[in-house]
């Protein structure tokens, strides 16, 4: 949080490398969308390698309805998140069609220094000759803001339709 200049985080404590779509857990993430009433929600794309990339998206699915029940324990008042947005990891060698490319150009160093200070997962024990991991984020970057004519983009996905106010809003 501190990379991105951030004065919250909020962390549930699932666990690393055997997190589950549990109902405590949705209990927990379903809580904290009923504290924070977000607009948008940015999870996992639901296909990966990884299993816990994997469980992270079916748990923010879960927790998203879970989230407007009105029967419930969980603090707060009923709420659904009116949008969600799944963005691609690299374990796959896949890239599917993305929902719409968003222009990253204005937070892109900020994103790489955020990532890069995450040392833990993507720094230490791992090989950085080239490509290293923030290499291939960056080239990947690099492609996404090419196909939409920018320096740096990223490609986001929708398992609903997207609405827009109006056709100048797409440009």
């Amino acid at each position: 949080s501190t990379a991105l200049g951030l004065g919250i985080r909020h962390n549930l404590d699932l666990p690393n490398r055997t997190l589950r779509d549990t109902e405590e857990a949705r209990f927990q993430l379903a809580s904290v969308f009923r504290m924070w009433r977000p607009k948008i929600i940015l999870a996992h794309y639901w296909d990966d390698a990884h299993p816990d990339h994997v469980a992270a998206s079916q748990l923010t699915d879960a927790a998203r309805f879970w989230s407007k029940l009105s029967k419930t324990q969980m603090p707060g008042e009923r709420f659904h998140p009116p949008k969600i947005l799944y963005y691609a990891s690299i374990h796959l060698k896949i890239q599917p069609k993305p929902s719409v490319i968003m222009d990253i150009t204005p937070g892109f160093e900020a994103k790489m220094n955020a990532i890069a200070a995450y040392e833990s997962q993507m720094i230490t024990g791992r090989d950085q000759t080239f490509p290293s991991l923030l290499d291939d984020i960056a080239a990947r970057a690099r492609y996404w803001g090419w196909a939409i004519g920018k320096p740096y983009a990223e490609p986001l996905y929708s398992k609903e339709e997207i609405g827009v106010a109006s056709l100048t809003s797409l440009v």
